[in-house]
């Protein structure tokens, strides 16, 4: 009996293939395939001919199968509704209607290279639910249907298939176990080659589209899909169904929508008024020119586009820093980062987009793709960027190492960027919902709009971190609050640096070195890999290196105060003199270091795990290694030694990029959702179309970075200096005020409350090292 119904099953699917090849080819069909499928040797000479031929054939084949049909739907108890619904698909194929037709074609269908990794049927998303069905009356509804005239619409669904709980374990004891005794990897069939399914063996499993009537629930087709189940030997279950939905606005959304057309206003209002003034005015509409003016006009210009394009796309600045290749290095950091993730991410579902997505085990195979495997760890470059950032700034005035912090304004500015940055990310989220849609949105998408939905708090408090990766607002964001944990601890290690430096100097290593033994900790208590690099990934720790370790702070915070320490030093000198084989050897060192983290875990491409005591080792002193080189590399172009990379880092074509870099980090994400969200194809795991996805992602970012900053981030950058404002101190009237100073020819300090003179260990004896 089951034989039988699997032979009136495939027969069926068989006449529907036949039906959409005699579609496709035309109304003239040469004699031999009518020979063959048809039985016919008259030639089709009408597209009436071939239309009651058509029919024939895919009557005969419901007509064999129709009983087994019946049997499966009465056994499963579908609804009435449902059970209406069928009847009308089946009469609608027997009938060849337009609408039946599209309704299967609009189904998943298992395509070429399973085996290589393509796990997705994706069917025709908006062809299915573009499908509108009238109903049986008199007279015959005419397009467009009123919803009375409207028997159902289509409804597309995604049905997922598991594999055999034998293969699912024996992948699982693959990844987690010995190898070489493994079950999987000794087959002598064809499931050896499924090994490739093991580090992700959590997840793996096939997805189809199934497009049904919209008068059918999802608990309905799971009953149908139950009883296929049976007949195919495998597990399948309904994950979701939906059909074509009106845009429908929330309450956040209206609310958002209503902030952004009021910003929008602001920047009509200041565009009309500078265009205005330009062509009204004489003279030079400048910044020495708005001084004079009102704090209105002030505030208005500062939403003018043309100024603040004009200020993006400067290339001056008028930080006049002696560190300018920071800039590149930050805005290559950033980039390479992006398209890190875009080859993969710990996302559950990244590989299901994706066609022979096992392509992605070559690449591993290449030793030059280390630079991508274990690219993870260049992040650490922007935590030392950081760090070097807020101790020049601090230092750079100071000449008697006399800083004043204050911590309260320092933090409260710090946070208020940080806390825009959410802001504009977490609204822009909130409102992808209303611009896009796909078969995979709801695995890509709807996850993180849910989870803003829900804890967007955490994000503004800089919580979310310590929260699980699963259920939190934008996973990216943890580098964000992480700096933001950095910035706060950082005032107390500058003023303990300016108090004694050498005490100063014992707290960051102190730091450092407690850093390296709690991630060797963490990583032997938990059997964690060496570090994010692709050549370990698997679903027995991914999420717990992720969680506990990576995105924690205090495994960062060793570049940190590494960056402190680089920035009180090039502000203590002007200019070092080195000799070239001293150069030399500096950037061979830091290449040769910066190689071996990169390319060190090569040897385990395969997957194989590294004993514990190495990767406790690695995961404790490569984020050192990896700023002492890069430091080096600062420290070389800061001081002249730099050649032509400084060149290249510090171009004035960066500044721009440099204004924009933090947006171009934080909006990435959205870009990537809104292309992976509304695929309707999968995509092919190439080196050349991944280069070309990575490099598309990134121009739009930047581009739509740019857009961000002319409208939100210059105007702020306004306000915050208004806010924040503070008159140049006078050193001349401080040093009258202080006798300590007196005679002095230099500025004393940058406190207004102590002076102290520079120790000789810094100043005396300097005449080969500072100006």
């Amino acid at each position: 009996m089951r034989s039988m119904r699997i032979f009136s099953l495939t027969l069926a699917a068989f006449c529907c293939i036949v039906l959409f090849s005699e579609l496709t080819d035309g109304a003239l069909v040469d004699k031999s395939r009518i020979d063959g499928i048809l039985k016919d040797d008259d030639r089709i000479e009408s597209l009436s001919e071939a239309e009651k031929k058509l029919k024939r054939l895919v009557n005969s084949g419901f007509k064999m199968a129709l009983p087994y049909l019946m049997t499966i739907v009465t056994e499963t108890r579908l609804s009435g509704k449902c059970l209406s619904g069928l009847l009308m698909v089946v009469k609608g194929v027997m009938d060849i209607k337009s609408w039946a037709v599209r309704l299967l074609d609009a189904l998943g269908k298992p395509s070429a290279g399973l085996l290589e990794g393509t796990a997705t049927a994706l069917g025709d998303y908006d062809e299915c639910l573009d499908i509108t069905v009238p109903r049986r009356m008199r007279p015959v509804p005419v397009p467009p249907y009123t919803e009375k005239q409207i028997a159902f619409h289509g409804q597309f669904c995604v049905v997922e298939i598991g594999l055999p709980k034998a293969i699912k374990q024996a992948a699982m004891a693959y990844q987690i176990g010995n190898r070489s005794s493994s079950e999987l990897a000794n087959s002598k069939t064809f499931l050896k080659d499924l090994v490739q399914i093991a580090p992700r063996a959590d997840v793996a499993a096939f997805r189809m589209g199934v497009c049904i009537p919209s008068v059918c629930t999802q608990n309905d087709l799971q009953l149908i899909i139950n009883e296929v189940s049976k007949l195919i030997l495998l597990d399948a279950n309904t994950i979701r169904c939906e059909t074509k939905q009106k845009a429908n606005f929330e309450v956040q959304q209206i609310l958002i929508l209503c902030v952004y057309g009021i910003i929008g206003l602001l920047i009509l209002f200041g565009t009309s008024l500078d265009v205005l003034l330009q062509f009204t005015k004489t003279e030079t509409i400048d910044d020495f020119y708005l001084r004079k003016q009102s704090m209105w006009i002030q505030s208005a210009m500062a939403f003018s586009i043309p100024r603040n394009t004009q200020k993006l796309l400067s290339l001056t600045t008028n930080d006049n820093s002696k560190i300018p290749s920071v800039r590149g290095m930050k805005f290559l950091t950033i980039l390479l980062y992006i398209v890190v993730w875009t080859y993969a991410s710990p996302n559950d579902y990244h590989f299901f987009k994706f066609r022979s997505a096992f392509y992605f085990f070559k690449f591993l195979e290449q030793i030059w793709f280390s630079i991508f495997a274990n690219g993870a760890m260049g992040i650490d470059t922007l935590f030392l960027i950081a760090g070097l950032h807020i101790s020049y700034q601090f230092w750079r005035k100071s000449v008697y190492q006399r800083i004043a912090v204050n911590a309260h304004k320092f933090l409260l500015k710090w946070y208020s960027r940080f806390a825009l940055s959410q802001l504009l990310i977490i609204s822009l989220v909130l409102c992808l919902p209303l611009i896009g849609s796909g078969p995979i949105w709801a695995d890509i998408v709807t996850p993180e709009v849910e989870n803003c939905k829900k804890r967007w708090w955490l994000n503004i408090l800089a919580l979310n971190n310590f929260w699980s990766s699963d259920d939190t607002c934008l996973v990216h964001t943890w580098l964000v609050c992480c700096l933001f944990h950095m910035f706060i601890i950082a005032p107390i290690l500058l003023f303990i640096l300016s108090r004694s430096t050498t005490v100063g100097i014992f707290v960051n290593c102190i730091i450092i070195m407690g850093s390296s033994v709690a991630i060797a900790m963490v990583t032997l208590m938990n059997d964690l890999p060496p570090s994010l690099t692709f050549y370990l990934m698997s679903f027995a720790n991914i999420k717990t290196l992720w969680q506990k370790i990576f995105i924690q702070a205090y495994s960062h915070i060793a570049p940190f105060c590494i960056g402190i320490l680089l920035g009180f030093f090039i502000t203590r000198y002007d200019k070092i003199q080195l000799r070239k084989t001293t150069v030399l050897l500096g950037w061979l060192g830091a290449i040769v270091l910066n190689l071996t983290v990169l390319c060190g875990l090569y040897g385990y491409h395969d997957g194989q795990a590294m004993d514990m005591s190495l990767s406790a080792i690695y995961a404790s002193v490569h984020r050192i290694v990896w700023a002492l080189t890069i430091s080096w590399m600062i420290f070389a172009c800061t001081y002249g030694y730099g050649g032509f990379v400084n060149s290249i880092l510090s171009s004035k074509f960066l500044i721009p990029c440099d204004r924009i870099a933090v947006l171009v980090y934080v909006l990435h994400p959205l870009i990537l959702f809104i292309h992976e969200g509304q695929l309707r194809e999968n995509m092919f795991m190439g080196h050349l179309d991944q280069l070309m996805h990575g490099t598309a992602c990134v121009v739009i970012t930047i581009v739509f970075a740019a857009i961000c900053y002319i409208t939100c981030a210059a105007p702020f950058e306004f306000f915050e200096k208004k806010v924040w404002y503070e008159p140049p101190p006078s050193y001349e009237a401080e040093d009258a005020e202080n006798p300590k100073c007196k005679g002095k020819s230099t500025k004393c300090c940058d406190s207004i409350d102590m002076c102290k003179q520079q120790p000789s260990t810094s100043a005396a004896g300097d005449s080969n090292i500072r100006n």
